[in-house]
């Protein structure tokens, strides 16, 4: 798989720290955005007058596969392990035979979300992540038309989406079928501090993503057993609360190529089973968990 994204045109290069990202599939770098304010001085003016508030720069986005490389596995480790990890880097655009035409840099960029694709064991559809960042500080420049040399692509790591194993202690998890895709998130505030240049940026709140599975009903009474101790017999304390994964896995269903940690799991929601007419039973049900923390790791 690349590690730019490639057009006609040339390339798009996304670095963190000095090391391109692997397995890109596309990235957007970005935009310059002003806060527009519309002061309106008394109830009879309609028109109003406008006038710039905060001045910065919109959210960056990448997607790319699991074998993303150091630097990008790292900000996502430690983004869920801490809420808050700044990185810098670079977006580059080449000509069609890799002479560097521009350069942006970005520095003390922080993870707003990060989303894991949806699991299936019935498709065939390669893994793609997805992260969206805020930038501090960014610099433009022309590029001085040097040859960019392209990281060797090297023995990639292959994942789709139904290679995956989720774990879950005292819940019946061999016929899980499906997770819907998941979205960690970040929310940053902004202190414009009444003057100009790069307002002071911080990580505010972080949300951590519910997760929805969908079950074969083989396994519907072990669930509904868990389910009916924690909805009504009232074991849901934090005691009751646990700590699960889900393992990403190679093409022999063997090899972990990563693990999204689970802690502090609990029942949100449990579809109890439903009848429709003319048919014995219905095949699956689904469960909604919420967890208090993900963490994320590679071999």
């Amino acid at each position: 798989m690349p590690t730019v994204t490639r057009n006609a045109a040339g390339t798009l290069v996304l670095e963190v720290g000095t090391t391109a990202v692997q397995t890109l599939q596309s990235c957007t770098p970005p935009a310059l955005v002003a806060e527009v304010i519309t002061d309106r001085r008394s109830p009879s003016e309609i028109m109003g007058t406008k006038y710039i508030g905060a001045v910065g720069t919109g959210p960056a986005t990448a997607d790319f596969g699991i074998g993303m490389g150091k630097p990008m596995y790292e900000w996502i480790r430690k983004s869920f392990e801490t809420g808050s990890c700044t990185q810098s880097g670079r977006f580059l655009t080449t000509s069609a035979d890799n002479k560097v035409q521009s350069v942006l840099t970005f520095d003390d960029a922080l993870l707003t979300s990060v989303t894991v694709p949806a699991l299936d064991a019935a498709a065939r559809a390669a893994g793609i992540f997805t992260v969206e960042f805020d930038v501090g500080d960014t610099r433009d420049q022309k590029g001085n038309g040097t040859a960019y040399k392209l990281p060797g692509a090297g023995r990639q790591k292959a994942w789709l989406v139904s290679n995956f194993r989720i774990s879950l202690p005292g819940l019946a998890c061999n016929r899980v079928k499906s997770v819907d895709a998941f979205t960690w998130r970040a929310a940053v505030t902004k202190d414009d501090m009444g003057g100009r240049g790069v307002p002071v940026r911080r990580i505010q709140e972080v949300t951590v993503p519910d997760l929805t599975l969908t079950i074969s009903s083989t396994d519907y009474d072990a669930w509904h057993t868990a389910a009916t101790a924690w909805f009504i017999d009232g074991k849901r304390g934090d005691a009751n609360e646990i700590d699960g994964s889900i393992e990403l896995l190679s093409p022999d269903l063997k090899t972990v190529l990563a693990t999204v940690g689970l802690k502090g799991v609990g029942f949100k929601r449990f579809e109890r089973r439903g009848f429709v007419a003319n048919a014995e039973n219905v095949s699956v049900f689904k469960v909604q968990l919420y967890v208090e923390q993900l963490s994320f790791d590679m071999p």
